[in-house]
């Protein structure tokens, strides 16, 4: 965490820090985690599929912080959808990109059920 508080402070921006859990830094020291990050991530174009999903969130409106939290969260429960809908196994960052929208959904319908 220390190399993303020198990181964020340097550069005023948010960072994450990618790995079995995921940090987001703020340029003012505040951090976050997020573990759901399982190793079936560690494939070529996951991180292209992360950066989707972030962009997404970005035009809601959402700080650097949340859209942080919520895009690494989204990113590794699809890869963990994306996993048991092909019975293990490696998967592709494809996989993860098509399990993504079902993610989405129902966290949106479950968040829908609390208010």
């Amino acid at each position: 965490m220390h190399y993303g508080h020198v990181i964020a402070s340097a550069l005023d921006a948010t960072v994450w820090v990618k790995g079995p859990t995921t940090i987001i830094v703020e340029p003012s020291g505040f951090a976050a985690s997020q573990a759901e990050a399982p190793p079936w991530l560690a494939t070529a174009g996951a991180g292209d599929v992360l950066a989707g999903i972030a962009a997404a969130l970005m035009t809601a409106g959402l700080s650097s912080l949340d859209v942080g939290e919520v895009a690494a969260h989204v990113h590794g429960r699809a890869a963990m959808v994306a996993h048991r809908a092909r019975n293990g196994g490696p998967l592709t960052a494809s996989a993860v990109a098509e399990t993504t929208p079902e993610v989405v959904g129902a966290l949106l319908s479950a968040y829908s059920k609390t208010e």
